[in-house]
């Protein structure tokens, strides 16, 4: 996927690619209407569109990764999510934690179709709104370790 592996350490195509199909499997659970939440299902997402690997938001992810700050930066350019872990790399265990955000929307149903973008940054499920915006398609993760913990960002982009 990476030429390289583009330098990144604790990064191959195998990883990449779990990485990939686990977003795209939460994506599409979320645009066939089947994702359920605490007050029921999720409103689908008809324009849903499939995130491919980028090597070039890889890269950028790494960058903010190794400043290690304790918050996520987004650019401009990419939105960004950060996970934070005490011991380990475990990037399949921050793209879970992101999704279930999700499972604090209080929106019900009705509420939900009033609403023309529920999945934004503002409902307080920023981590979960990165991974569902129907416009990103492009996506890029990285590890890095600090002094204290392991950071595990993802950075998302449009095509």
């Amino acid at each position: 996927m990476c030429p390289t592996n583009n330098k990144i350490p604790d990064m191959d195509d195998g990883t990449r690619l779990s990485i990939m199909e686990k977003h795209n499997k939460y994506r599409s659970l979320l645009a066939l209407g089947l994702l359920k939440t605490k007050k029921g299902y999720a409103h689908s997402a008809s324009k849903m569109r499939q995130l491919d690997y980028d090597c070039v938001v890889e890269k950028s992810a790494y960058e903010s990764a190794k400043k290690c700050s304790p918050t996520a930066s987004s650019s401009g350019k990419y939105d960004e999510n950060l996970y934070v872990i005490k011991d380990g790399s475990d990037v399949i265990k921050a793209i879970d934690s992101w999704w279930n955000e999700v499972y604090t929307l209080q929106m019900n149903e009705k509420e939900q179709k009033k609403t023309k973008n529920k999945y934004n940054s503002s409902s307080g499920i920023p981590n979960f709104a990165n991974m569902a915006w129907d416009t990103h398609q492009k996506l890029g993760c990285a590890v890095a370790k600090c002094s204290r913990e392991t950071q595990v960002v993802c950075q998302y982009a449009p095509k």
